[in-house]
């Protein structure tokens, strides 16, 4: 997955469909998980980016918009929590 200029902000909603606060860089961080799993929509490439340089009040979300696929060139990417990290962390 390649960095590019971030547009406008994903958010997340519940079941609902009432938009949530998303999860932040921080709040993931002082969970102790430091990357992200990223995801391609059109693809399936997944890559896990460490996100140590960017701001903690950005929305875990928001990182998708920063990527684009080095598999296809693909911009529809989801990002969340890299759930291994989060599992070593725990044990």
């Amino acid at each position: 997955m390649k960095f590019k200029s971030m547009s406008a902000p994903r958010r997340a909603s519940d079941r609902d469909g009432d938009k949530t606060e998303p999860m932040t860089l921080g709040r993931m961080r002082y969970h102790g998980v430091r990357s992200v799993e990223a995801t391609c929509d059109a693809c399936g490439h997944e890559a896990r980016i460490l996100v140590d340089v960017l701001a903690d009040d950005l929305p875990v979300a928001d990182v998708a918009l920063m990527l684009r696929c080095s598999a296809c060139g693909s911009k529809n990417i989801t990002t969340r929590p890299d759930q291994l990290e989060h599992k070593a962390v725990e044990r």
